[in-house]
Formats: C-alpha cells, structure tokens, sequence
C-alpha cells in the first residue's frame, strides 16, 4: 500500500476548509449513534474541527496528524463534537478490521516462505515481497493503535454532561470492539464519570479487549466502589484480566481483599502466582513472596486482626497446584506460557570465557566457548526444566525468523525431545533481526487486536542477543534504531501486558546503544535484564 504523507500544516488548511463548507458538512456528519439526522447549526464551533478530522481519520500513517484532529474536536466539548468523535472513531475501527484480515491473509501467505534462505531466486523475490508487505500492514495498524490510544486520552479530557453522555453511551453500543475500548479506556479515567455503574457495563461485554481496557481503567480511579468488580475479575477466563484485576486490588489496598487474593493463589499456577503476591505485599506490608500456602497460613493466624479493621471473616483454600519456578541465566520464572527467542546471527560463533562468577544459579561449565554452544546448552536446560503442564514456543532469528512451532506447544517429554533436535541443529550466520522476532513473538501472545481467547498463548518472552539490531536485508543488513522496536512493542503489548526478560550475551558491548536497548525493553515490560560472559581475549594480545 502506498502511503499519503501530509505536511502537519495541511491539517491547519483542511480546518480552514472545513469551516468554509458550513452547514453542507455538518448534514452529512450530524448522524447520531441512534440512526437519525440532526441538521446542525451553521455556527456550530463543532463544524470545523469534525470535518478536519473526517478529511484525515483515514490517512494511512499519518499518525500526528490524526492525533491532533482528534485533540482539536475533543477541545470544543460540546455534545455535536462528542458525536463526530465517536463516528470518526468508528471509521476507524472499520477500516482497522480489515487491514488486520488482509494482514492475517499476508502472514499466511507467507509461511512457506519463513525459511532462512532460498537457492531459488524466483522464491526469495516472493518472500522479499511479502515480508515488505506485512511489514507495511504492521506499520499501518501500529499508526491506528496510536491513534485508538489517541482516542481515549482525549475522551478523558470531555466535562460537557450532553457530550459524556454521548460517550458513555458509545462506550457500551459502538459496533466495533476497537471503538469501545477506545472509548472505555477514556471515559472510565474521566473524573466526571462514575466507575463503578460504567465499569459494572464495560464488564459484561463479550469482547474480553473491552473487559481488559476497563480493569487497567478503573485501577487508576482507585475508586473503592469498584472493589466487587475487581474480585468478581479474579475469576476470568483470560490471564490479563485476572492479572489486571489483582493490579486493581492493589490500588485499592482493602483488607476485604487479602482471603480473595489468597484463594485466587491457590489455583494459579503460573506467572499470576508472583503478581497475586505483589497484591498482597502492598496491602498487608507482609514479605511472603509467590508461595500460596505460606500466605495462607499467614491469614489463617491474623484472620482475627483483620476483622478488627473491618475486613469480614472469609475460609481460604490450600494449594492445589505446583508453583515451581524455571531458572534461566539467573532469571526466574513461574510462567507456564513462555516464548524463548535465539539470536543466531554470524557474531554468535564468538568465543567467551571469563568473567561469569557473577551470573548466580548457573553451571560456570556450560558458560565457556562459543556464544551459540551457550545458548544451545541453557535453553536445553530451561525446555529441560519446564513443568508438562507449561507451554513453550523457540523463535530464532538472523536475517530471517524461524519458529519451532505454528502455536506454543505443550511441554510434553516428546515436544521436548523434537525441541532438542532443532537446537542442535542451530549454526550462526548472517545479521541480527530483532524485531521480526518479537513481532513473531506477539503473534504467538496473541495482540489483543481481535482475540477471542487468551489462553494458553505467551505470558513470557525471553530474548537472547549479542548484538545491535538491524533490518532483514540478507547482504548488506542495515542497523535498525531500538527505538522503533520498542514503540512496536509498546503497540503490540497494549492489551496482553506480557512480561520481556532480556539477556546480552557477551558484554564487550557495555554501556553502548545495544545495552541501553535490551535494558530499555526489559524494564518497559515489566521484566528482568541480565547479560553474560566477556570476550575471550585473541592470542599475542
């Protein structure tokens, strides 16, 4: 698809002639959300900034452009303005459904052809046209993303009673998903909203986007009315939703909440185990740590202090389910849904060797030699290590992206044998692309875009470089600024919230712009950043 750019300052002229247009526009625009026509009136302050919107709601990439239109309709506040918001949104999420289908009908297009390289000139040409493809509809919708985000900082900004009433009811009845959460992730963080009746609304929606984007909303009102939502929340399907309603809880800090909390530990048997015992650190003071039957015992003893504070007296149940922890370079995790991503790139045959006494939980003999050697011998033993009732997925990654399977698989003795055979295979060459892999890595999680189900999915990526990223080029790859990875990943992790552990191996890079990357999606991702080895220095030196 080729792109329309706009200078910003033709946004300043379409305003211009919008207001020229007067009364003629504000017909064609003046539909309600209940089907009928409104003719506006031609001094309508509304007029221009809509039709300004309306010209470039649809400009492909034009990002800024966009997200200044919507601020500028949003600043009149008015109920015509809070109209022509909701319609513009909807044209939107209309247009985003299908670049997200055309995008799925690319991908799959393009599975023959994920390979790392091709003797037939004809095939590469075909793959080279389709990556180029999908990276142009992955650029587009990440644009859209942005501006859906747009949408709903600018909804929290409306304080006319006619136009948040507009809102909110295009909160609950807009045809699109996309539009909804936009909508709820705005009005449920708008002071003049009440959380509790619009968040009882947003929950009973059947997209669990909406239901997700209205728990991350309400545990920034912090409102105590929305306490029963939270515990409610704690028994959804999806894995986000029980983790953002624990986020929730947390902001709320009630008592009530400990016996839920506890309960909810005790059948989780993954990564929400660590987040349940963050909830309940911030609400009791207590250090416990992600071990259900310790916190269970510890309410069991001071169950009659918390009713002192007005908690009501609950029963809490025993664990049921294992909660062991894998270790992976030092790095610990409970998660159950994890994504391993390899660097194979040429500079992985480098050699390493000193300076390991500090990666703790580690076999020191398996850290000497080559880089890829390494990383072969750990991610046998973290697959190794991985609980049957796991789910696991490899990605490796040079110029090209190559994934073990389709779909995460469950981490069966037999899964895990055919894993092995594949990363004894691995030999390094060519560059380092880094974002194609992650971007593999968030279709596997599933972009929280159009998803009917969270589960089993990713929770967990781990990546594993030593090197800077660059583009996909097999000749001459070109680097690529981490900065542009970090805000894809931003757009991709919107709503699945999934945790990023990094690992630099090889530290000869210090503190330059591949470390400061890796650190960066790390600690933006709620995950963990380590690096490993130092060079082995070359003979005569």
């Amino acid at each position: 698809m080729q792109r329309v750019r706009r200078p910003f300052r033709r946004l300043a002229a379409a305003v211009a002639l919008s207001l020229s247009l007067g009364l003629t526009l504000s017909v064609t625009l003046g539909l309600t959300l209940s089907g009928s026509l409104h003719a506006a009136p031609q001094d309508d302050p509304a007029d221009g900034p809509r039709a300004a919107l309306d010209a470039v709601i649809l400009a492909d990439g034009e990002t800024a452009d966009r997200a200044l239109a919507v601020h500028a309709l949003a600043k009149v506040n008015s109920h015509s303005a809070a109209r022509g918001f909701v319609e513009s949104l909807e044209k939107l999420s209309a247009r985003t459904v299908k670049l997200e289908q055309r995008a799925e009908r690319t991908r799959l297009e393009f599975k023959p052809y994920s390979g790392f390289s091709f003797k037939d000139p004809k095939a590469w040409d075909i793959k080279k046209r389709l990556q180029e493809q999908m990276d142009s509809e992955d650029t587009l919708l990440r644009s859209d993303m942005v501006v859906f985000i747009t949408f709903g900082t600018a909804a929290m900004k409306f304080s006319d009673a006619d136009a948040l009433k507009v809102l909110t009811r295009a909160a609950r009845v807009a045809e699109h998903p996309t539009s909804r959460r936009a909508l709820l992730s705005g009005v449920l963080r708008n002071a003049l909203v009440d959380p509790a009746a619009v968040g009882k609304i947003a929950m009973k929606d059947s997209d669990p986007g909406v239901r997700l984007v209205a728990l991350e909303a309400l545990a920034e009102r912090k409102a105590p009315e929305t306490l029963a939502i939270a515990h409610k929340a704690l028994k959804e399907k999806g894995w986000p939703h029980r983790q953002a309603a624990s986020r929730l809880l947390q902001a709320l800090k009630d008592v009530n909440s400990i016996a839920p909390l506890v309960n909810a530990m005790a059948v989780e048997d993954g990564r929400l185990v660590e987040v349940y015992a963050e909830a309940l650190r911030a609400i009791t003071g207590v250090e416990i740590g992600p071990f259900p039957d310790a916190w269970k015992a510890w309410y069991d003893e001071n169950k009659a202090a918390l009713v002192a504070k007005g908690a009501k007296p609950q029963s809490t149940k025993k664990s049921k389910r294992s909660v062991e922890s894998i270790n992976y370079y030092g790095i610990e995790t409970r998660s159950r849904r994890i994504a391993f991503l390899i660097d194979v790139s040429g500079s992985m045959e480098e050699v390493i060797g000193e300076g390991l006494e500090d990666v703790t939980g580690l076999d020191e003999d398996v850290l000497f030699g080559k880089k890829i050697d390494i990383a072969k011998k750990m991610l046998k033993q973290a697959i190794r290590n991985l609980p049957e009732e796991s789910f696991f997925n490899i990605i490796v990654f040079n110029h090209a992206v190559k994934t073990f399977s389709a779909e995460s698989l469950e981490a069966t003795q037999d899964n895990k044998n055919k894993s092995y055979l594949m990363i004894n295979d691995l030999e390094p060459s060519g560059a380092t692309f880094t974002y194609g892999a992650l971007k593999e890595a968030f279709r596997l999680a599933g972009r929280g875009l159009s998803d009917k189900s969270y589960d089993p999915g990713v929770d967990t990526i781990f990546l594993l470089s030593d090197g800077a990223p660059t583009d996909d080029n097999i000749d001459k790859a070109q680097p690529m600024e981490g900065s542009k990875i970090l805000q894809a990943v931003k757009a991709w992790n919107q709503l699945k919230r999934v945790q990023i552990h990094t690992i630099a191996i090889d530290p000869r890079i210090g503190s330059g712009p591949f470390v400061r990357f890796m650190r960066s999606l790390a600690k933006r991702n709620n995950g963990d950043y380590t690096e490993v080895g130092n060079p082995q220095p070359k003979k005569g030196q």
